[in-house]
């Protein structure tokens, strides 16, 4: 018979900190997986109004592996980048306007259309023959960024509702001599920033994507990849036939909590610059195109003629584009007619139709009224309803 000899008594106190070592095990394993899970999901963080969240492509829509020109990790560059066999322009060096921009040759009597109802031919017809107008706007891409028409250039699950019926309209429109105006939603999209183009977001200091007040990303000014995203689209509004692309939200976010984003490697580029810079890149890039590329600055630039935290200087943006769009129903715009000086607009320090006043229209009123006559017959206008639907009592001064 075997006896088992007993080893020494260690005691209580041993097991006690053979414990305290396998929770500081446990506990430093932990916080080693939840760094690492930290830098993975990073990219993957969406800072909105309403907190933070986790967002993953995959399950926001159906597969996202599209290659959209300009979009990856690179770091970001923020004035220009050298064409193939041209010369590379310094990081800090101030863009010269393009030296041709296309300039408009008409005085614009506009309306907006209702892009659902362009695939009826009656609706079609009725905004052509609305009393005096000679320009219909069409939108081509939206703030939620969709757009409207068969695109290829567009990430994938920005197309999921494009029809042929815009590009069919434009063609008639433009056939009936009728001149065409694409509108787009520039840096405020909702869809590329946040799935396929990650790297071309506005992002916060942590690196998760910021969203505004209604929880919609933008894009980065700073970034390379937004104005080659959006050259992109421009060059296919061309192949449309638009006459003209007008783009709006063209500036850096100013509303929802915009002391928590972070601009990060912009060389001192002020916003203003990155902002002109990103215009004189999508001109550059529709080279040899007629289209006639226009902006409308936010309200925020209104009472001075410029919003540096928007990065808009109405003025610059007048030099380089075709025209420049304001809402004329705004209250601040009677500050944008002093810092415009209307009296220089209409003696001719501008050329008839650069500065298009953007009205709103019910079935009631007459908001063509609302103008002096001089500013209408060298400025023109563009009605919009809600609805896409006018009367001509809409267009008696």
């Amino acid at each position: 018979m075997y006896y088992r000899i007993p080893g020494p008594y260690k005691g209580y106190g041993h097991d006690k900190r053979r414990r305290r070592l396998v929770f500081f095990a446990v506990l430093a394993g932990l916080c080693v997986l939840a760094v690492s899970a930290f830098f993975i999901l990073q990219n993957y963080l969406v800072f909105s109004a309403d907190g933070v969240r986790l967002e993953f492509p995959f399950l926001q829509s159906k597969n996202q592996n599209d290659t959209t020109p300009g979009d990856s990790d690179a770091p970001p560059l923020e004035v220009e980048t050298p064409e193939p066999g041209g010369t590379e322009t310094p990081p800090n060096e101030t863009q010269t306007p393009p030296e041709a921009t296309n300039v408009p040759e008409t005085v614009l009597h506009a309306v907006l259309a209702d892009v659902s109802k362009l695939s009826d031919g009656e609706y079609r017809r009725d905004l052509m023959s609305l009393p005096g107008v000679n320009a219909i706007v069409v939108d081509l891409k939206n703030p939620d960024g969709s757009v409207t028409y068969r695109s290829t250039a567009a990430v994938e699950g920005a197309r999921e509702n494009a029809s042929d019926a815009v590009s069919e309209a434009i063609r008639e429109f433009t056939e009936n001599g009728i001149y065409v105006i694409g509108r787009m939603s520039a840096f405020r999209d909702n869809i590329a920033p946040r799935t396929a183009m990650r790297s071309s977001a506005v992002k916060t200091a942590s690196g998760a994507t910021w969203l505004d007040y209604k929880s919609i990303g933008w894009f980065n000014p700073y970034r390379e990849g937004t104005a080659q995203y959006l050259s992109a689209l421009a060059k296919e509004a061309s192949e449309l036939g638009c006459n003209e692309l007008m783009f709006y939200n063209f500036c850096f976010p100013i509303s929802g909590k915009t002391e928590l984003i972070s601009y990060s490697d912009t060389e001192g580029v002020d916003r203003t610059t990155a902002v002109n810079t990103v215009l004189d890149k999508i001109s550059k890039a529709l080279s040899g195109s007629d289209m006639v590329l226009s902006v409308t600055p936010e309200n925020s630039a209104l009472p001075t003629g410029k919003d540096e935290k928007a990065g808009q200087d109405i003025r610059m943006l007048a030099d380089l584009s075709g025209r420049i769009y304001f809402d004329a129903s705004d209250a601040q715009s009677e500050a944008l007619f002093d810092s415009l000086k209307w009296d220089q607009i209409v003696s001719g320090a501008f050329d008839d139709g650069k500065i298009v006043p953007v009205l709103q229209s019910n079935e009631n009123n007459r908001p063509l009224s609302a103008l002096p006559e001089t500013v209408i017959d060298k400025c023109g206008y563009v009605l919009v309803s809600d609805d896409g639907e006018y009367t001509p009592t809409n267009f008696s001064q």
